[in-house]
Parts: C-alpha cells; sequence; structure tokens
C-alpha cells in the first residue's frame, strides 16, 4: 500500500506527477501456518516489523498467539503507525530510530528499562 505523502506534497506545490505501480505486495502462501507453527513452540519477547504490510499480513494469527506483554517494534515510524492501527493498545509498541540493527538494539534496550 502506497503512502500518499509525496503525491499530496507535489500536488500542493503544483507539481504535477504520474504514477506507475510496478509490484505490489502479497503475503507468502502458507504464511498463517508457519507463524502460528512458530509461535506453538516458542514465545518471544520482542517482534520487529520491517514494513507496514508485513503488520498488515501478519496481524491476525499475532494477536492470537502473542502474549500480552510482547513488545513490537516498528523500524521506522510508518510501520509503528500500522502496529498501533493494526493492534490498538494491545501490545507496547516503540520505533527504531534509525533504520538499521544499532536502532532496533537501542529500541529493545530502552523499552527494556
Amino acid at each position: 500500500r502506497a503512502l500518499d505523502i509525496i503525491p499530496t506534497t507535489l500536488h500542493a506545490n503544483k507539481i504535477q506527477l504520474h504514477q506507475v505501480t510496478v509490484y505490489s505486495i502479497h503475503p507468502l502462501s502458507g504464511v498463517t501456518g508457519k507463524l502460528t507453527d512458530i509461535l506453538d513452540d516458542f514465545s518471544p519477547d520482542f517482534v520487529v516489523f520491517f514494513s507496514p504490510s508485513g503488520v498488515q499480513f501478519t496481524a491476525d494469527v499475532l494477536s492470537k498467539h502473542l502474549r500480552s506483554d510482547v513488545v513490537l517494534i516498528g523500524f521506522g515510524k510508518s510501520t509503528a503507525k500500522q502496529i498501533v492501527e493494526s493492534f490498538g493498545d494491545k501490545f507496547l509498541v516503540g520505533t527504531c530510530k534509525t533504520p538499521d540493527p544499532s536502532g532496533v538494539l537501542n529500541s529493545i534496550l530502552d523499552l527494556q528499562n
């Protein structure tokens, strides 16, 4: 799902834009079953999402299988926003300050305190 930030900004500045969709994002076949199998045997403390679509594609199964004290982390602001939209206030949500491994680590460390 494309965000409308760029088209809105360009339009507001009277800059013409022609959009062409070159790919679409969809869930992998069997992802729900794979996640269920993993979560039946493993209970994570943190789940990190790297894209809003990853949140959307897994929210239903994760809502049913995660403990209420699991922390969900978005790799960026858009992803963290999608976490809140998909899960509401069911889980504590963090956002990486930088989109890299150290950002993930720092978010985990910040949220542990």
